[in-house]
């Protein structure tokens, strides 16, 4: 028997990649405190449901939103470049994607991953690879090349993971 991980029983992924986007975005010190106000900015509505099915891009917006409202001392802009206009292909997407970390103050993103399980996860770039600071015990930080990555919903690998293009929040100082 696998003992159970974050995310294994409920889908507050999402709370954890913000928290940890955070960290590398401005260096935040008070996990608990961020973790707390990040649950209460949650909307009624969405419980006990968003505990099973996980969190959306609107969710992640509305949190963020009024985390950085009651910590004015980060300073940070936060953009949702693909949100409704997401590119057409993979190529596009890392196109863009380096287009928008090749600016000084892009610290880092959150991406929606979508295999190989429904996941978000901060990522940054350094040179041709994606750095990925992942919530799930054991994992920590991970390196990915390109060639293991698809933005898309299908890839002809079935090993690789693949990237919902229009989930991207970037984190700019």
């Amino acid at each position: 028997m696998k003992p159970a991980y974050q995310g294994k029983l409920d889908g507050l992924c999402g709370i954890y990649a913000i928290i940890n986007a955070l960290h590398y975005a401005c260096d935040v010190s008070d996990e608990e405190t961020l973790f707390r106000q990040a649950l209460e900015s949650l909307a009624h509505r969405r419980w006990p449901s968003i505990l099973w099915m996980g969190m959306t891009i609107g969710d992640l917006r509305n949190i963020i939103n009024r985390v950085l409202r009651q910590n004015t001392e980060y300073e940070l802009k936060v953009a949702y470049p693909f949100f409704k206009n997401p590119p057409r292909t993979n190529l596009g997407y890392w196109a863009h994607f380096d287009a928008i970390f090749d600016q000084p103050s892009a610290r880092c993103a959150i991406i929606g991953i979508t295999k190989p399980s429904l996941h978000w996860i901060v990522a940054w770039k350094d040179g041709k690879r994606i750095h990925f600071a992942d919530s799930r015990p054991g994992n920590g930080v991970l390196r990915k090349n390109r060639s293991s990555l698809y933005a898309g919903e299908r890839s002809k690998s079935g090993k690789k993971w693949l990237i919902n293009r229009r989930e991207l929040i970037v984190f700019h100082a």
